[in-house]
């Protein structure tokens, strides 16, 4: 039994369409079947920025 898995995630201010999220999804399912057997492909969100000053604000993930 082999599996390819197709996933995404999201830590944007603005939320995404479930159909943005699904066709995101679809399209890593495809890719994870064009590299070979048993792969997972995911696009996860960019990493918050540094910040500079140590006592700035780090904004919350959490919507």
């Amino acid at each position: 039994m082999t599996a390819s898995i197709g996933s995404t995630t999201t830590a944007s201010a603005t939320d995404p369409t479930y159909g943005s999220m699904l066709a995101d999804a679809d399209r890593n399912l495809y890719a994870a079947k064009h590299a070979g057997r048993d792969r997972v492909v995911n696009n996860p969100p960019p990493l918050p920025t540094a910040r500079r000053y140590r006592d700035a604000p780090i904004p919350s993930l959490a919507a």
